[in-house]
């Protein structure tokens, strides 16, 4: 009860909240500061940061091409990305610059990743959608805001995989003051006297249709695919030996198995034996965009890795080469990062 005095009489009378990374915008919204500033690109990768980040994803792109799975990137927005009007003041106005977000849907785009961007989509129904998208004091979508991506991760699955999977159906929406599915995160982890004021919300029933087969699928990425995985759909769609890679640290089955350590699986098994491969990541998590995927793979040994970054980064600094890489680029119609890598790959392995 003391650590609750404590903490109740700190966010009443100083706006602190105990839970780290966290702090009080207008209307008790709490946000992670962390997305915030990387939303507004007051933090953003370094270009050397970001030429790695695309050159991962290529890596991975590459190998499930080649074994035919399909690759699926779901872009998670942030309640920083969604609603900067209830910034603290701190924030208000300051003008938003180019940041991970951008560089991310630019890379998915220029390298033919297909993905669905809920920043985008959640942006748009904002203001006209009938329950909350995330909860004021929250971190992760609402199940609500989890519904309408399923909703879209579904069928876009079916197109990509060869057989029929089957469909989910929303059956209702149920009104509810009581926040579930990890809705209300950071108030819970600030241990109050006293609730925060919270509006209603909704939770989603479905009816699903089982279809010809159930498809392997391996989801790898933060924790806002808990709040999908919570709607008690894909654990029946699925099938069970499909499996959630949390932070590429934690393999979470789905079965009622117990997690295992993402050392003690045979990663390479798991992905070449799926139906599809889907990546979730927030906005404030794009820094680790493949999860380090490319390093479980049988892709590149680390020391040929390490050369091929060695010498994308003397290439990209011989400023001598930059009008011939530019033109290959614009030929080809990618990023300069991308050809200088690309160049970099086989001047490694074909010297």
């Amino acid at each position: 009860d003391a650590i609750r005095i404590k903490s109740q009489f700190e966010y009443s009378l100083f706006d602190k909240v105990n839970v780290y990374n966290q702090i009080r915008g207008k209307d008790d919204w709490i946000y992670s500061l962390g997305f915030i500033e990387k939303y507004l690109g007051i933090r953003k990768e370094s270009t050397q940061n970001q030429a790695k980040i695309k050159s991962n994803l290529i890596l991975i792109r590459d190998y499930l091409k080649k074994k035919e799975i399909p690759l699926l990137y779901i872009i998670a927005p942030s309640k920083a990305s969604l609603f900067p009007n209830n910034y603290p003041d701190k924030y208000q106005g300051v003008e938003k610059q180019k940041g991970d977000y951008e560089f991310l849907v630019e890379t998915l785009e220029e390298l033919n990743i297909d993905y669905l961007d809920n920043h985008k989509y959640f942006n748009s129904i904002k203001n006209t959608a009938p329950y909350l998208l995330f909860a004021r004091t929250g971190i992760h979508w609402s199940s609500y805001g989890a519904s309408l991506v399923l909703d879209t991760l579904l069928p876009i699955l079916q197109k990509k995989i060869p057989f029929d999977i089957g469909k989910a159906d929303i059956k209702e929406y149920k009104k509810t003051m009581k926040y579930k599915n990890g809705e209300m995160g950071t108030e819970t982890a600030m241990n109050l006297l006293f609730e925060i004021s919270k509006d209603s919300t909704v939770f989603p029933y479905y009816k699903v249709t089982k279809g010809e087969k159930k498809p392997k699928v391996i989801t790898i990425g933060d924790s806002f695919y808990w709040s999908v995985r919570g709607l008690y759909v894909l654990t029946k769609m699925y099938s069970e030996d499909s499996k959630y890679f949390y932070y590429m640290k934690k393999s979470c089955p789905n079965s009622k198995e117990s997690s295992v350590s993402i050392d003690k699986v045979n990663v390479t098994k798991e992905i070449s034996s799926a139906d599809a491969v889907v990546f979730i990541t927030t906005i404030g998590n794009i820094y680790q965009a493949s999860y380090e995927l490319e390093e479980k793979l049988p892709l590149l040994s680390a020391v040929k890795k390490g050369k091929i970054d060695a010498k994308f980064n003397e290439l990209k600094r011989n400023k001598k080469n930059r009008k011939y890489f530019q033109k290959k680029a614009d030929a080809k119609g990618i990023s300069l990062d991308s050809i200088i890598y690309l160049d970099a790959k086989w001047i490694i392995e074909n010297r």
